[in-house]
């Protein structure tokens, strides 16, 4: 009878372990991740590296390009010019990084994407041709106005990916930044003066005699233009066009759905008392005396105080020196969206408060 009895329990047990056996299968099964598409996170990435780069590039050799110029008469001024060379670009990014994010959500992300990669292939080439700190000080600025685009890269991963890829590929536009900021100052450092330190190859060349910084930012703009014609051939758009928003028409899209939702309300106190009618009546006599938000920014103003609150947290957290973990807001941020086409927006202005940080 016991050994009957043991029999049984064994074959309970065994067929225990198949059901969790099969149910695990079928979990790991249900949460397979979606295969990466890596074309278009390859444009994106590139942006990415490329803003990086091209920010990183001068450290190594600003202090001495710019104690070439004639506007430095001692030493003590080295620093000064030096550093407004550096924080110019940080700088008209983020007077121009909102504008980026708001017109990627008009026009689509390919187009914003593409007109950075190219305007930051033309300005830092032309950094590359300073002889003096005014011309080397508006190409820096000017750059730093291409790479405001940088943060339409989030709004393309958040749009490319979904919740089993999407804190994966956050982390590696992470990982695009980090490199463009160790393969830089690289790049910068190695390939700047050629001539003296390359003389067997370099000597004998007028041209980088002439603008000794030059090649770094040939190299550096030749990695911006192969990104751009990566992204010209194989990029394809990413936000939809009935996604797309303009001010006008979220405007009327948010006052409509006000109406709509008010006489909803409205049509329902109705019908239940008459004093609630007339209560109903006198907040909305009691809200038209508010002042009204200025047209041009109310639909910017919608839906965004998750947002703001998590970007002062964010500010704060940055002004104390503490390490914040960038992919997890980056998945938060597409996460409480309050639409696809606002992501632009979103990422640009969170971009903006950490430049600003850098100033």
């Amino acid at each position: 009878m016991t050994e009957i009895t043991s029999a049984r329990e064994s074959r309970n047990q065994g067929q225990v372990q198949v059901q969790v056996q099969g149910q695990d299968q079928a979990l790991s099964a249900a949460v397979k991740e979606t295969p990466i598409p890596w074309v278009k996170l390859s444009t994106a990435l590139g942006v990415r590296f490329c803003a990086a780069a091209n920010t990183v590039l001068i450290l190594p050799f600003m202090y001495k390009m710019v104690s070439e110029f004639d506007i430095v008469k001692n030493p003590k001024d080295i620093s000064f010019y030096a550093g407004l060379l550096l924080a110019s670009i940080s700088f008209c990014q983020t007077l121009f990084v909102v504008h980026w994010g708001r017109l990627s959500d008009r026009i689509g992300r390919r187009p914003v994407l593409l007109m950075g990669l190219l305007g930051d292939t033309i300005t830092i080439i032309l950094f590359g041709f300073s002889k003096n700190f005014w011309w080397a000080l508006a190409t820096r600025s000017l750059n730093g106005i291409c790479v405001g685009n940088s943060p339409v890269s989030k709004s393309v991963i958040a749009e490319i990916a979904d919740s089993t890829n999407r804190t994966r590929m956050m982390a590696m536009q992470s990982m695009g930044s980090n490199v463009g900021n160790a393969l830089g100052a690289v790049i910068g450092g190695t390939f700047s003066n050629p001539v003296d330190k390359y003389p067997q190859i370099f000597g004998n060349s007028v041209l980088f005699k002439t603008y000794p910084y030059l090649l770094p930012c040939l190299i550096s703009g030749g990695i911006s233009l192969a990104c751009f014609v990566i992204g010209f051939f194989k990029f394809e758009e990413t936000l939809d066009k009935s996604h797309r928003v303009t001010p006008t028409t979220s405007r009327s899209s948010n006052q409509t759905n006000g109406v709509n939702e008010s006489s909803r309300l409205l049509r329902s106190e109705e019908e239940n008392t008459n004093v609630v009618t007339q209560q109903n009546k006198d907040i909305t006599i009691l809200l038209s005396t508010f002042p009204k938000i200025p047209s041009t920014w109310d639909w910017v103003l919608v839906d965004t105080v998750i947002l703001w609150v998590l970007l002062i947290i964010l500010l704060a957290i940055q002004i104390t020196g503490i390490v914040f973990t960038a992919t997890g807001f980056n998945v938060i941020a597409s996460n409480v969206a309050p639409s696809r086409a606002h992501l632009g927006l979103m990422n640009s202005v969170q971009h903006g408060v950490l430049s600003f940080s850098k100033i």
